[in-house]
């Protein structure tokens, strides 16, 4: 392979941001602000299968044999997993963060129904209904994930501490602290989506089969749906994880 160079005649520019360009492709040349915090994300999913062949037996199912949450009895959740990578810089008397990165893992369970396609046309309509509300509704919140992590991220940056080690510690504590201020959140959204979840066609067409099993007043998701106006069960919401009906970290 023979040596690039600029052809005779052409902007000193050019030459300049070809050479600018290769150092900026070398780890560690030209780290600006930019390049000093990283945050990726992947989503796996899973399925929690129902059996049931009208929204009674779906329904049902799911009432007597919900998804072991981690809080409680639960019909589909998100849990976030972290990986934080943190590159500190002694500055003087203090250190300082050079790089942090963080790696969230998604794992999203929802309700898969296994005999779906020998549903009726009316009860697979429902059944895809909600379906769709519970991937929406788990979606919304790995977004919400998503806000905190950023704020996270850009907080972490500004940390300072007198020794390396007490700073590492300092910045995973911090992210701890986030996840549980972002909770909050969590919660008003789960609120917002109270009325819906109450309305699902897959509930009313359960009372309507002679089914027990409706949505109680207020959010309670784990209790809403896995549970279905039986009360009782799983917790509301549990803080620091697993979104939608129940689960955690």
């Amino acid at each position: 392979m023979t040596d690039w160079a600029p052809p005779r005649g052409a902007p000193l520019r050019m030459a300049m941001a070809v050479l600018i360009g290769a150092l900026m492709a070398v780890p560690g040349v030209f780290a600006g602000p930019a390049q000093a915090q990283r945050l990726t994300d992947r989503l796996e999913e899973r399925a929690y299968r129902v059996r049931g062949l009208t929204a009674r037996t779906l329904v049902g199912y799911m009432r007597a044999y919900p998804f072991p949450g981690d809080y409680g009895a639960a019909m589909a959740n998100i849990r976030p997993r972290y990986d934080l990578r943190v590159e500190t810089q002694s500055h003087g008397a203090e250190c300082r963060v050079r790089r942090v990165d963080l790696d969230i893992h998604f794992v999203m369970t929802l309700p898969e129904a296994v005999q779906e396609d020998a549903l009726g046309r009316t009860a697979r309509r429902h059944w895809q209904r909600f379906s769709r509300f519970a991937r929406a509704h788990e979606l919304y919140h790995r977004q919400i994930y998503l806000g905190c992590a950023r704020r996270f991220l850009r907080a972490a940056r500004r940390m300072r501490e007198a020794g390396c080690r007490a700073l590492e510690r300092a910045v995973r504590q911090a992210l701890s602290a986030s996840e549980e201020a972002c909770e909050a959140q969590h919660l008003a959204f789960d609120r917002r989506e109270a009325p819906r979840l109450q309305r699902l066609s897959l509930f009313r067409a359960a009372r309507a089969e002679g089914g027990p099993i409706a949505p109680p007043q207020g959010f309670g998701f784990s209790a809403a749906l896995a549970l279905g106006g039986g009360g009782g069960g799983g917790g509301v919401r549990a803080a620091g994880g697993g979104r939608f009906f129940a689960g955690g970290n």
